[in-house]
């Protein structure tokens, strides 16, 4: 990305009154795994006659999201707590599939889901409801089950990569380990920004749709009621969170009109908006799980806390980064977390952490 197309498009995200709908688009086409344009050969077959790739699967994942494509669910199991609506029935736990509506990345820990228009779900008046399917574990671990998986081919450049195998294919990665370079990158940068605009054009717009609701004495729709499914237990996992500094948004949203009109406009863009977080959020904690993975643990190994209070470890940079990281930042004189941070252009700031958290996940 070219400095004044950085520069372009931060100044529009950092305006309130800018529609920003384009620039993530612009931001998310940057980021995207497009096939097309990623220099991987067709899958070959192996002594053993299982046919491998080099592509990474979030690559192929978001290449099916991109086009709504079909797949075939792998058997394996999920360490988390599954949870199911009241009415809800499952028709057949074997070959399991259904259309890819999207891709989810938890905030804090490694984990990614497939979320997938489970079609063997059935309620009393429906067949298929979105399901979240893990494609690896909270501890960042790659679920086996998800590294040979069925493919149904149905674009050229699916059909190009995939041509003339048995219908099973073995990644190779889940995140290719090259991938690390970009948390040093503009588009990585911008994409932070464009994540907290979002998350700011969300707030006003849920407090409008309040507002609209009250003054027209509308109740806000009821969630449907879930159940857990086993029993739980808590493990402990390293978790990693990255941060934008520097990027102050300026001038006020546009109230919208106190009526049904207005709810409806409300409820269109933050469905919109919805699908560009969690687009954007999928390719960032790509990017961030390369560079712990393969950047930060590799450095620090067990010594994390220690290198975020006082450094003393050179993390590998690329050969374009400037500068380096300054440890031992605090948001505060009595926060307890303490940041590597490191300057970047245009007056922004880029800082990480890395800390033990605990998460429930389903018993053994």
């Amino acid at each position: 990305m070219k400095k004044n197309e950085f520069d372009r498009d931060l100044a529009l995200l950092l305006d309130r009154t800018s529609d920003v709908r384009a620039v993530c688009d612009r931001i998310a086409a940057t980021w995207r795994y497009d096939l097309t344009t990623r220099k991987v050969g067709g899958a070959y077959e192996d002594d053993d006659g299982v046919f491998r790739t080099d592509l990474d699967l979030a690559c192929y994942m978001a290449a099916i999201a991109e086009h709504r494509g079909t797949i075939v669910l792998p058997e394996y199991r999920t360490r988390r707590a599954a949870t199911k609506t009241a009415g809800e029935v499952i028709i057949s736990k074997d070959n399991r599939h259904g259309r890819v509506i999207g891709l989810t990345s938890n905030a804090d820990v490694f984990s990614f889901n497939v979320l997938i228009e489970d079609a063997n779900v059935m309620t009393a008046d429906s067949v298929g409801k979105p399901r979240n399917f893990m494609l690896q574990d909270l501890d960042g671990t790659w679920h086996d089950g998800w590294k040979v998986i069925r493919v149904m081919p149905s674009t050229p450049e699916e059909k190009r990569l995939f041509e003339g195998t048995n219908g099973q294919v073995s990644f190779k990665y889940f995140v290719h380990p090259n991938r690390w370079t970009s948390f040093y990158g503009r588009a990585y940068l911008l994409a932070k920004v464009a994540e907290k605009r979002l998350e700011d054009q969300d707030r006003f717009l849920k407090s409008e749709a309040a507002r609209i609701r009250d003054s027209l004495s509308i109740a806000p729709t009821a969630w449907a009621k879930t159940t857990k499914v086993g029993d739980e237990t808590s493990i402990k996992v390293e978790a990693f969170n990255a941060e934008v500094d520097g990027a102050e948004f300026t001038g006020n949203y546009s109230e919208y009109s106190t009526d049904t009109a207005g709810l409806a406009a409300i409820a269109n863009l933050r469905h919109r908006v919805g699908e560009l977080l969690r687009q954007l959020r999928f390719h960032i904690r790509a990017t961030e799980f390369a560079f712990y993975s393969q950047s930060f643990k590799p450095a620090v190994g067990c010594g994390a806390t220690r290198y975020l209070v006082s450094g003393g470890v050179n993390l590998e940079q690329p050969s374009w980064a400037k500068g380096g990281w300054t440890c031992g930042y605090k948001e505060s004189v009595k926060a307890r977390n303490h940041w590597a941070r490191k300057a970047c252009e245009s007056g922004l700031s880029l800082r990480f952490r890395v800390w033990e958290k605990t998460e429930k996940v389903a018993a053994d």
